[in-house]
Formats: structure tokens, C-alpha cells, sequence
């Protein structure tokens, strides 16, 4: 019912209850600059929907009678990622490395384990699909940087 809102009061579709994220760095020697973060999120809702125009408004996204919107819940993510990092002074003579210029070479690593993040679930009682993921999140990327600072 296009009028009646009370079914849609509920969480939104971007809501994550949980999420927790550790992020830390080690810095032992010159040649070892390491980033880390780990992230972990519960899943997010998405509508259940009957595929049909029950109440024939034109418009089949209809749910089935006494469910709210977006009371499926899809699976939870997690990420890994890395960065390496080292920087060169060219400027080695001075007693503060602050001065001068730097070259700076870094390679991060996303989603290090390679983990599948599924969103954007069928929620179509009708579809073969039902219940299935859509979309995922970006698989393993690797990124290599090179900086110059003067």
C-alpha cells in the first residue's frame, strides 16, 4: 500500500551493524615499512518481494503479506590488505633527512586473501535467483606506486 508507510520503517540498505577494523604499522629497520588492515562487517539488508502486483499500484515490488522492508539479511565481509613502503634520500649529507628530495617506492596488496565479498542479494520470491548475490566486492588487486617529493 503506497499509502500506508508504517512496513517502511526498517534498517537501510547500506546498514552494517558490526564492523570492526585494525589497522597497524611496522617500522623495524630501513627496509622494512609495513601497513596492515583488516576489516570485518556483518552483512547488509535487502527486501524480501514477491515478484508480483498484488495490490495493483502498476508497480511489482510488492512484499508478502506482515514483512517489512529489508528483513533479509546477506552474508558478512572481510578484507586484508598490505602495504610495503621505503623511502630514498638523495640528500644524504645533511644531518636532517627531512630536507631534501625523496623517492618513494610502495606496493599494496588488496583483499590479500582473495576472499569473495558477495552484495546486492535477489530478494525476488519469484526469480531462480532468490537469495543469491548479484554482485561482489573487488577481488585481489595489487598496486604499485612510485613517489617523488622535493
Amino acid at each position: 500500500d503506497n499509502y500506508d508507510l508504517t512496513g517502511e520503517w526498517s534498517r537501510a540498505d547500506f546498514d552494517e551493524r558490526h564492523r570492526f577494523n585494525l589497522l597497524g604499522t611496522i617500522r623495524a629497520g630501513d627496509w622494512l615499512n609495513l601497513g596492515m588492515t583488516l576489516s570485518l562487517t556483518s552483512g547488509r539488508p535487502y527486501s524480501l518481494t514477491t515478484g508480483r502486483d498484488d495490490n495493483r499500484d502498476s508497480v511489482a515490488n510488492d512484499r508478502p503479506a506482515g514483512v517489512a522492508r529489508n528483513t533479509l539479511q546477506g552474508p558478512g565481509s572481510a578484507t586484508l590488505d598490505f602495504r610495503w613502503s621505503k623511502e630514498f634520500h638523495l640528500n644524504n649529507a645533511k644531518k636532517d633527512k627531512d630536507d631534501g628530495p625523496v623517492i618513494r617506492i610502495a606496493v599494496d596488496a588488496f583483499n590479500t586473501l582473495n576472499r569473495t565479498n558477495y552484495s546486492g542479494f535477489v530478494g525476488n520470491l519469484s526469480s531462480p535467483f532468490f537469495g543469491l548475490p548479484v554482485a561482489s566486492r573487488p577481488a585481489r588487486r595489487m598496486q604499485f606506486t612510485l613517489g617523488f617529493e622535493f
